[in-house]
């Protein structure tokens, strides 16, 4: 049996590219135009003082290309290398090892739990799951958004924020080659290792019973997997990369901007709650996620220590960029202004 990147993983990563590519779109389309309209000053206007505004515009744009390609390629290939040749056998072992510590710290197995019979809290993850399945769905969008906040407010706190999401990949590797092992919903609930788990398990997932919102979004797992019935295991598992990316988009978002704490830390909770009603991770996973998160963000700090004393690059890009927010705030407030006292005048 092979187990090569699974279909699930190539359409997830496809479906978040979708997913974040109207926020780089927005990014895209902004630096054009403050590339144009500085060419534009310099040249028509001739006013000298844009030449270096469109240097160092250009720089950016070239170096964020440079760097986002590279992350990419880096995640992408990292996961690809690990869902390589795993053995069934190990992976059947794993899968269990995963589900007993998840018993042994919480006293349940975590993912079945939430959606048991015998969960008195289950009409309240009834009422959640939609939003739930929207949180895990929509991480590339938030990640993408998370980028833009943050290049507003500091231009190399977006780059310390792309090194980050790319260092929990790093940090994730060695775990994910040493403890391989499939999602809850491949091992127990698909069972597509055909081997019998303990009593103890195989009670948890008769006990399991899904809502119709879980029941919609197996079934669109389920076509994917029957376009490519071949390919079809993702051993990523521990420590859980939405959980961790998770916690690098509260950080960087509040270090950004305090107020979104917010928002910010309720998305976190139902990022980790997410992962784990989806069956696609075991509490253990999240926890671990969270602290490759923290210490992704820890090497970071690290590796670039913030500079009391920012270069005249540094202060131009911020000062271009504050401005053009503070544009935008100012346009968004006149059209506010009109529609209250017009379109929606009481």
């Amino acid at each position: 049996m092979t187990f090569d990147l699974s279909a699930l993983t190539a359409e997830a990563i496809i479906s978040g590219l979708h997913l974040a590519f109207p926020f780089l779109v927005v990014l895209f389309v902004y630096l054009t135009w403050r590339l144009l309209t500085g060419l534009v000053d310099w040249l028509i206007w001739k006013n000298n003082s844009s030449l270096h505004i469109v240097k160092i515009i250009t720089e950016f744009t070239a170096l964020f290309i440079i760097i986002f390609i590279l992350s990419l390629f880096i995640i992408i290939s990292s996961i690809s290398w690990v869902n390589v040749q795993a053995d069934p056998i190990l992976l059947h072992y794993n899968n269990q090892l995963l589900m007993n510590w998840d018993r042994q710290l919480f006293g349940s197995y975590v993912p079945f739990w939430l959606q048991s019979t015998t969960n008195i809290w289950k009409t309240t993850f009834d009422a959640l799951t939609p939003w739930l399945i929207n949180t895990y769905k929509g991480l590339s969008a938030m990640l993408s958004l998370t980028l833009l906040i943050v290049l507003a407010y500091n231009y190399r706190h977006f780059y310390r924020m792309i090194l980050t999401i790319v260092l929990t990949v790093m940090i994730s590797v060695p775990m994910w080659l040493y403890l391989p092992a499939l999602t809850p919903r491949e091992a127990f609930f698909d069972n597509i290792l055909k081997l019998q788990p303990p009593a103890s398990i195989q009670v948890a997932v008769e006990q399991y019973q899904p809502n119709g919102a879980l029941k919609k979004y197996f079934g669109y797992i389920n076509d994917i997997k029957q376009d490519n019935p071949t390919v079809h295991k993702v051993v990523t598992t521990i420590p859980s990369l939405h959980v961790a990316w998770g916690t690098v988009i509260v950080y960087f978002a509040i270090s950004a901007w305090p107020i979104l704490a917010v928002f910010a830390v309720p998305y976190w909770l139902f990022n980790i709650l997410s992962t784990m009603i989806t069956l696609q991770h075991y509490a253990v996973d999240a926890v671990a996620g969270v602290i490759v998160g923290v210490l992704a963000i820890f090497i970071t700090h690290l590796l670039i220590k913030k500079s009391d004393q920012e270069s005249d690059k540094d202060n131009t890009i911020n000062r271009i960029i504050y401005d053009d927010v503070q544009l935008i705030k100012r346009a968004w407030e006149k059209i506010r202004r009109y529609l209250t006292e017009t379109v929606f005048r009481p």
